[in-house]
C-alpha cells in the first residue's frame, strides 16, 4: 500500500535525474518518509553525504535513535564508511545497535565484516553469515500464515530424500541444497548427490 502511495514520487525521481537533479534529495526524503524502507533512507542519506557529511552523520544519529532496526543500521553505517571512512563512528553505531538489542541483528554481520581488521575475523563473520539458518527467520516472519499439520518421522524424511536422489528431473545443485537443508534440520549422514 505504501509503495503505491510512493509511486508518483518514484516516477518524479526517475524523471528528476535528468531534468532537475538538485531536487532529488528532497524527493528521496519524501519517498523514505512514506515507505519507511531502509533502501529509500539509504538513497536520501547518499544525497545528503554529497552535500555535507557532518550534517548527514548528525541526521543518521537521530534516525538510529528512533528506528532500532539492524537493516537501517547496516545500510547507514556502510554509507558512512564508504563516504567518510570513519571506522570509529561506524563501530560506535554498530555497538549501539547491539547494546539497544535492535531487531534484524543478522543484518549487522555485513558491516561487521567490512569493518573487520584481521583476516581471521573476516573468515569468522563470513562463516557466521553462511551458517546462519534463515529458515527460522522466515518461519517467524510468516508464522501467522503457517499452519502445522504434523511432523514427519525421521525415517520417512530419509525415504523422501532417497527418492529425491533417484529423481532424474531434479538438478544436482538443487539436490545438494536439499541435502544441506536436511543436515541443518539435524538429519545427517545422507548420501551426497
Amino acid at each position: 500500500m505504501l509503495e503505491t502511495i510512493a509511486l508518483p514520487f518514484k516516477i518524479l525521481d526517475f524523471i528528476g535525474q535528468y531534468l532537475f537533479p538538485e531536487s532529488r534529495k528532497t524527493i528521496h526524503k519524501i519517498i523514505w518518509k512514506i515507505t519507511d524502507h531502509p533502501g529509500d533512507a539509504f538513497k536520501y542519506f547518499q544525497h545528503l553525504y554529497k552535500t555535507n557529511p557532518k550534517i548527514a552523520q548528525d541526521a543518521i544519529e537521530k534516525v538510529l535513535i528512533d528506528r532500532n532496526t539492524g537493516s537501517l543500521y547496516s545500510n547507514l553505517c556502510y554509507l558512512d564508511y564508504a563516504s567518510t571512512r570513519n571506522e570509529q563512528k561506524d563501530r560506535e553505531w554498530l555497538n549501539t545497535a547491539y547494546k539497544n538489542n535492535c531487531s534484524k541483528q543478522h543484518m549487522l554481520l555485513y558491516i561487521e565484516m567490512v569493518l573487520a581488521k584481521k583476516e581471521e575475523d573476516v573468515k569468522k563473520i563470513a562463516t557466521n553469515i553462511l551458517e546462519r539458518n534463515y529458515a527460522e527467520s522466515l518461519i517467524n516472519r510468516f508464522s501467522s500464515k503457517i499452519t502445522s499439520k504434523g511432523i514427519l518421522p525421521e525415517d520417512r524424511l530419509r525415504q523422501i530424500y532417497k527418492k529425491i536422489l533417484e529423481s532424474r528431473t531434479i538438478p544436482k545443485k538443487l539436490k545438494r541444497n536439499i541435502k544441506e537443508s536436511f543436515n541443518l534440520a539435524g538429519i545427517t549422514g545422507l548420501k551426497s548427490p
